[in-house]
């Protein structure tokens, strides 16, 4: 996520309500029970599957994930995050920046975790 300017930061602003959190949220996992089962729950190929990746954005990915050295299960991590993200936005796929943002939180984990 790209740093905010302080007077961003520290602008009074109403943020989102619960309710309305609440509603994305029902609706993602409404979406995901509709294509068979929470992402959580998606078989590796079914993952894939819902993804739905183009060559280009495959490509891509591929190229990060040898550049940041990261495992079969990771990519499999960050393809669950970015449906996710995608589902909470009401897309039907995930695009190159759910993929961009589920790989920034990857990172972040692994940062936090020391590996």
């Amino acid at each position: 996520m790209p740093a905010l300017p302080p007077e961003q930061l520290t602008a009074q602003t109403q943020g989102e309500s619960s309710e309305a959190v609440r509603e994305r949220v029902m609706a993602a996992r409404e979406r995901q029970m509709a294509r068979g089962a929470l992402n959580s729950q998606l078989s590796g190929k079914a993952l894939e599957a819902a993804c739905a990746l183009n060559d280009e954005e495959r490509a891509w990915l591929a190229g990060v994930l040898e550049k940041l050295k990261l495992s079969a299960r990771a990519y499999h991590r960050v393809l669950r995050v970015a449906l996710t993200l995608a589902d909470l936005q009401g897309e039907p796929k995930p695009t190159q920046p759910h993929l961009i943002e589920a790989i920034g939180y990857r990172q972040l984990d692994r940062m936090l975790k020391g590996a």
